[in-house]
């Protein structure tokens, strides 16, 4: 099923592989913040990573459209020691989870290729595996013709995670490697 995914994503899309095409790899890492009306007993700041693998490609001059998968990783760092929060309903709250996220991405990136704006469903696993949305905004600063320097800002909305909406907000920087080439 990850195989087709990626297949259809990244090397199969007719409106991609007509013309030019850039494959690039995004390494990100960063902070994040998670939040839900459900009782934590931390404040769900963590620390972040992504790998973010696109493809770009165009049939004119247009911006082109950016197909490309997400796996990020989302993590507390308050750690999970023996202090007991007690929640309203009894017991002792949970430590938030840390989220592992596979995403399918689709998006716009301006002519000049620093700015990319993304959006696509996302499944995650935070205490249980769950489908999402994901959305991401990237940023870069080219260092040469195949390198660039990121920052981005990653957002995931799970619509239930213990019975109550749950939101993560990830800023990263990072490296992007890319290849342009002709498709044949």
């Amino acid at each position: 099923m990850l195989r087709l995914l990626v297949c259809s994503l990244l090397w199969c899309s007719a409106s991609v592989a007509r013309a030019q095409s850039t494959v690039a790899a995004d390494f990100t890492l960063g902070f994040s913040r998670a939040s839900s009306k459900a009782e934590y007993r931390d404040s769900g700041r963590g620390s972040s990573m992504d790998l973010f693998i696109s493809r770009a490609g165009s049939t004119s001059d247009a911006a082109p459209i950016v197909l490309g998968i997400s796996a990020a990783f989302d993590g507390s760092t308050a750690g999970h020691d023996a202090v007991c929060k007690m929640m309203a309903s009894g017991g002792c709250a949970p430590p938030h989870p840390s989220t592992a996220t596979l995403a399918a991405l689709a998006g716009w990136q301006n002519s000049r290729r620093w700015l990319r704006v993304f959006a696509g469903p996302a499944l995650a696993h935070a205490d249980q595996i769950k489908l999402g949305v994901a959305g991401r905004i990237d940023l870069a600063l080219p260092a040469s013709s195949s390198l660039a320097i990121t920052a981005n800002v990653r957002g995931l909305l799970l619509p239930s995670v213990r019975s109550e909406m749950y939101q993560i907000v990830s800023f990263g920087l990072g490296l992007r490697m890319q290849e342009r080439g002709l498709n044949r």
